[in-house]
């Protein structure tokens, strides 16, 4: 997924929300995303009560430190 934080300091950009109880993942990385369904609505809420808007869900490919996928 990809979402937005109002607090934008308060995370890196390049950082993920990964949850090993889950197939959903997110980043604010836009430009990773090689295919996104982009929407308007949708937020994520955290155990600490605090909120992420959702931008869209899709596709990237990840690749290690030799570049491969």
């Amino acid at each position: 997924m990809l979402m937005t934080e109002t607090k934008l300091d308060a995370i890196d950009k390049n950082s993920w929300y990964l949850d090993s109880g889950c197939l959903t993942h997110m980043t604010r990385r836009k430009d990773w995303f090689i295919c996104l369904n982009e929407v308007n609505h949708g937020r994520i809420r955290f155990a600490d009560d605090s909120c992420l808007h959702v931008e869209g869900s899709g596709r990237v490919i990840m690749k290690d430190n030799d570049d491969k996928e």
